[in-house]
């Protein structure tokens, strides 16, 4: 062996073209004389010629048996090598590998055997074939290399070898998760020899001395025996969230002994109380690692955190991670867009009309009369009307319960953030982004990003224009006129010019953001971190990206949700449970299916 210096690795790089034009100089004659040994199968003769070179028994014990198994023992047969790094290159051979890349005379036989295994598992080993790593750093790169090519294909290292020495035979799965040992008949052994045998051939973790024990203490051979076992990774669970209220309400309404449905008794939300508790929220947690009887590692999957909820009339608890009510109200919530709100309830005992209906609410409006021309109702949370509901504008961040029915002559607009439920409706411009839902309706204008369903085995929609995301259900569909009644389902038109429009505008939030963040810190840079925590303008900067940020989050979840809406529109459908009447217009996808005569229950789907 040669002493050499620990260097710098380029210099390593270089140090190893000296070495290897050393040996070839320096050998030549050698390996000549070797080559034409090969050719002759006296062993004796080989044998002898290698103690004449000054080779000693075990290096020469390791050139005959290469010989014997058709080896070029010349390529390791040279005195620069000790015979574990003749082994080494032995096996390389034997197992057809590329042993030049390991055949510098510098490695020692750990560094070796490190490379060979990468070898035999088709790894990039030359990204850790080098004098400057030690057999340990090599081994932690080499199983680093081995779990990326796990991860992508976990089912191709299948091995099974025979141990030369003891002839006991060591199987490893294809996935590398169990390892069995088959010990001959005629081999003497402890457990300990059998571990020992397993460690050769890289079988490190995962080790049963049990099993190994008692496969000798009564003397199991010739028998395949689970010798070891991995463990696989198990993932980590992911976030969620534990709901204190109710929150499957409004529940749906009930339907009466004469086939329609009652909208009067519908419970629009979940009462709580002051510092009641509405969610807990259970954090994500890390998986366990895994790891296989060969000593690679394989990473577990984090479980998925999910975002918070913001909304108005809540206090979260961040130690406690609970939302806790800030007041007295009715609970809603949106778990997609993860929204949560408490609204307080603004009460009208009597009806509203057009000189005293301007109402505007940051809650939710619960109107006992009716609604007459002309009034104007917003409200950020709910609105209730339990009369009767005429041609006003109706404008809610959450439901439209509407306990008796609708007649807007074509006038006036209800607009929902969440749906609208009521008895009726007739000529009435409605747009929601949950469902729409009554006994009938009669030439409306409405556009739902989920669905309009008319219920009730009495139910109608007869004439008007109705776009639906995902499906639109009534008993009949039509009229006795072939007055004109369109359907579209599942048509992304409008829903992709909403995402255009908020696209834009989270646009310009990100410019704006962004301008802001540099003023923060070109102000955090003149004034010192100190000084500029306390300037005014400094605050105000941060206050504005604070806003900005929620802005950000606001349009991004918007996005998202239009995202949703417009997956589930490839099942979209129109169903009508009785009759299909003739002359009925319907879009599917965009696809025209034009109703020629009466069809008695049918569902349309779109086209494949």
């Amino acid at each position: 062996m040669y002493p050499f210096d620990i260097l710098s690795q380029d210099s390593l790089e270089i140090d190893d073209i000296l070495s290897s034009i050393d040996n070839l100089t320096q050998y030549e004659e050698q390996q000549i004389e070797l080559c034409n040994t090969i050719n002759k199968p006296d062993l004796e003769s080989v044998r002898k010629d290698m103690e004449e070179k000054g080779f000693v028994d075990s290096q020469i014990q390791e050139a005959l048996t290469g010989l014997e198994q058709n080896l070029p023992i010349q390529v390791y047969a040279r005195d620069c090598y000790n015979w574990k790094q003749m082994r080494e290159l032995r096996l390389g051979l034997l197992d057809e590998l590329d042993v030049h890349i390991y055949e510098n005379p510098h490695f020692s036989a750990e560094q070796m055997q490190e490379i060979r295994l990468g070898l035999n598992d088709k790894l990039d080993v030359e990204s850790y074939a080098k004098l400057i790593y030690t057999a340990k750093d090599m081994s932690r790169i080499r199983k680093k290399l081995l779990s990326e090519v796990y991860v992508e294909n976990p089912k191709s290292f299948a091995k099974e070898i025979i141990d030369e020495d003891s002839q006991i035979k060591v199987r490893i799965s294809d996935d590398c998760m169990k390892a069995y040992i088959t010990v001959p008949n005629y081999t003497d052994c402890t457990m300990y020899d059998l571990k020992r045998i397993l460690n050769k051939y890289d079988v490190v973790f995962g080790i049963s001395m049990d099993a190994l024990k008692n496969a000798v203490d009564n003397n199991v051979t010739d028998k395949e025996i689970l010798a070891a076992e991995g463990r696989p990774p198990v993932a980590g669970r992911n976030g969620r969230y534990d709901f204190l209220f109710n929150k499957l309400l409004p529940e749906s309404p009930k339907t009466r002994e004469d086939g329609s449905v009652d909208y009067v008794n519908v419970v629009v939300a979940d009462r709580v109380t002051q510092g009641a508790p509405l969610a807990k929220y259970r954090p994500a947690t890390e998986g366990q690692p895994g790891e296989t009887v060969t000593g690679v590692p394989l990473e577990s999957k984090h479980g998925t955190d999910l975002p918070p909820f913001t909304g108005k009339g809540i206090m979260r608890d961040i130690k406690e991670n609970m939302y806790i009510a800030a007041a007295d109200g009715f609970v809603f919530m949106d778990e997609v867009q993860h929204v949560l709100n408490v609204w307080d309830v603004f009460v009208v005992e009597g009806d509203i009309n057009r000189y005293n209906g301007n109402i505007t609410y940051d809650g939710i409006i619960h109107i006992k009369g009716s609604v007459s021309d002309m009034a104007v109702i917003t409200a950020s949370g709910d609105i209730v009307i339990d009369g009767f509901l005429e041609s006003a504008m109706i404008q809610a961040g959450g439901n439209v319960i509407l306990k008796d029915g609708v007649n807007a002559g074509g006038k006036g607009y209800i607009h929902a953030g969440g749906k609208v439920m009521g008895k009726f409706f007739e000529y009435a411009h409605i747009e929601a982004r949950g469902r729409v839902e009554g006994n009938y309706f009669l030439d409306c204008d409405i556009q739902s990003d989920d669905s309009v369903v008319a219920r009730g085995n009495k139910s109608r929609i007869m004439g008007g224009h109705i776009q639906a995301g995902r499906y639109i259900e009534s008993a009949v569909i039509g009229n006795y006129s072939s007055s004109h009644t369109i359907l579209e389902v599942g048509h992304a038109t409008w829903i992709n010019q909403k995402m255009q429009i908020y696209e834009k505008k989270l646009e310009a939030v990100l410019e704006e953001l962004e301008q802001l963040e540099a003023g923060r810190d070109k102000l955090d840079s003149v004034l010192g971190t100190d000084i500029s925590q306390n300037n005014r303008l400094f605050q105000k900067t941060c206050l504005a990206i604070q806003i900005k940020e929620d802005q950000k989050l606001a349009l991004e979840r918007e996005i998202n949700y239009y995202d949703n809406i417009k997956a589930l529109m490839h099942h979209a459908y129109v169903k009508a449970t009785t009759m299909l009447e003739e002359g009925v217009q319907i879009y599917i996808g965009g696809s025209r299916k034009h109703v020629g005569k009466n069809i008695n229950g049918i569902t349309l789907k779109a086209s494949k």
